[in-house]
């Protein structure tokens, strides 16, 4: 159960999201962090730099994410070569390589600071992601709970995700312990799930969703260039 201090925190910080979806975007006190420093270990290179569309997978998921936020924060790995982003985005840089997307929100988070009151939490393998849908999860995250994310099948998808920054306290004890998955996050936090069809009208087929994690998955992507034809 929440206490009594901490429910009337997320009570205020509702009242002022309420306040900026009346008056406009939320882009005060929502930032959107794109996690990209992952191994790529199943693709056999680098998911943030794969040609797509007019630019890349990340810069595609960096887009969607700024239709939303306005300011976006990208994490990549120590040493990661990333493309060419717009000067607006800020770049930051995991400690320690290959630790886990819990340890990029904890990056993220600490940076942040108390400058936002919620964060979206979006990996470089959605291209198609859509505005729509993140939009819509920032729209069902209510004063009793922390974060909001689609359940899709029963599983939930945390790197849709949306949370409140209070949580950092939460996020740096995970990592204290050693802990790497988001899931390990949800088992700390009030939650709530999105079912499938509160999505059916902004995006019906779940693109959003769509992880691109193999060369098949990438073979498959309609505006992605395969490593021949992205050759000279």
């Amino acid at each position: 159960m929440l206490s009594v201090r901490r429910r009337r925190l997320l009570r205020r910080q509702h009242h002022r999201l309420v306040v900026n979806s009346l008056n406009g975007p939320r882009h005060g006190p929502c930032v959107g962090i794109v996690l990209c420093g992952g191994g790529s270990m199943r693709m056999g290179r680098d998911k943030a730099m794969l040609p797509f569309r007019d630019g890349t997978m990340l810069k595609s998921v960096v887009d969607a994410v700024a239709a939303v936020t306005g300011r976006v924060v990208v994490v990549a790995a120590p040493a990661q070569i990333l493309p060419n982003l717009s000067p607006t985005v800020t770049v930051l840089r995991d400690p320690v390589p290959d630790v886990g997307p819990l340890a990029g929100l904890l990056t993220a988070m600490q940076t942040i600071g108390e400058s936002a009151e919620i964060v979206t939490l979006c990996g470089c393998d959605t291209p198609l992601l859509r505005p729509e849908l993140l939009r819509r999860v920032i729209d069902r995250l209510d004063v009793d709970h922390e974060a909001a994310l689609p359940v899709i099948d029963d599983v939930p998808q945390p790197l849709a995700g949306v949370y409140r920054t209070s949580l950092l306290p939460t996020v740096r004890q995970l990592r204290n312990e050693e802990r790497r998955s988001l899931r390990s996050l949800l088992d700390r936090c009030r939650w709530q799930g999105l079912k499938k069809a509160e999505f059916a009208d902004v995006d019906p087929d779940l693109e959003s969703l769509r992880n691109i994690n193999t060369p098949e998955d990438y073979d498959g992507l309609s505006g992605g260039k395969s490593e021949e034809s992205a050759s000279p």
